[in-house]
Parts: structure tokens; sequence; C-alpha cells
């Protein structure tokens, strides 16, 4: 909202009367960068086989769960209440969604993650697949096997990051990731 009336505030100051004037000849150039929207950056949050980390951090499997919920606090995301997950074929698991990327748990050990959309915290695995990765880039950047069961295309690769397909043709995207322990219910 401040950021709202800061920019209201800046528009009315460089607004004119005169019917014919340009509306952007009296924005200076500090104005105009500072109204502008910020460029694109690189990935903010990194998915592995061995956890997730940023720029600046790494929390991997066997580190607290707390500490991955401090990750992606830091980039922005907002993580729910711990739910529990009884009927999990690797035994009780606790979980913490944060947008649409899944943290799992057991008891307070952090041992797996589960994406299905990157957009919100920006991710990325350590070898650049995200959600919508073609399944040829797939290919190149993991040694993978793709094959069919009860939850759909799945694949897994030799470096044990897997996921969902879109569906089985060679246009296949990828609509999930995950990592690490996980409770799909297969």
């Amino acid at each position: 909202m401040r950021l709202l009336a800061v920019g209201v505030v800046l528009l009315a100051a460089c607004s004119s009367d005169h019917p014919d004037a340009d509306p952007g000849a009296n924005i200076s150039t500090e104005t105009a960068l500072a109204i502008a929207p910020a460029p694109r950056t690189e990935p903010k949050l990194r998915g592995s086989a061995n956890g997730l980390s940023s720029e600046l951090q790494t929390v991997k499997f066997g580190a607290s769960l707390a500490s991955a919920v401090a990750l992606t606090d830091s980039l922005g995301g907002h993580a729910d209440q711990p739910q529990q997950l009884d009927d999990c074929s690797a035994g009780p698991l606790v979980t913490v969604r944060v947008g649409d990327l899944l943290l799992l748990s057991e008891g307070e050990k952090f041992v797996g993650w589960h994406i299905s959309d990157s957009a919100e915290l920006r991710f990325r695995t350590d070898k650049g697949v995200t959600i919508g990765t073609s399944l040829r880039d797939l290919k190149l950047a993991y040694d993978i096997e793709v094959f069919e069961s009860t939850v759909g295309t799945e694949f897994t690769s030799t470096d044990s990051v897997g996921g969902l397909l879109s569906d089985a043709s060679q246009s296949a995207k990828v609509a999930h990731l995950w990592a690490g322990t996980t409770c799909i219910m297969r």
C-alpha cells in the first residue's frame, strides 16, 4: 500500500495540466528508475538430491526443519503451520507448505522437498530444471528413467531427483519435482 501511495504521489508530481504535454517529460532518470519494474533475477531457491540452497545458505537433508523453513522465509516465502501425515509409506512425516513447495520432515529433521509450481520462490534444481522444463531439456540435465505409475508419468534420475511429467508424449513438460523422502500415495 505504501508503494502504491508513493507511486501515486510520483505520478501526480509529474502530471501537467496542459493537454498536449508529454506525461514523461518531467520525470528525472532517478525517478524513472525508482518506479520502473525490477529486472527478473536469477532463481532464488535451488533444490538438489541433498536438500535446498540459496546464494547465501545451504540446508541439507538431516538438518532441522526450522532451518529449511528459515531459508524459504528469507527468500520471501510464507510457511503454513506444520501438518502431520501418518499414512506415508516412509512412516509418519511432518509437512510444512511454503506456497507450492512442500518441506517434509521426520520429527524435526528435514528429509525431503516436493514442488508443483516454481514461480513464487523462483525455484530450480541445481541443474537448472524447473516446473515447465521440457522432457528434452530434462534429459539433457539428468540421466532419467521415465515410466507410468499410479500417479502419472513419473521420472527418476540417477541423481535421486524425481518428479512427474505433464503426459507421456515427447513434448511433455515437468509438472512436479521432488527429492529425499516424499509422501506420494501410490
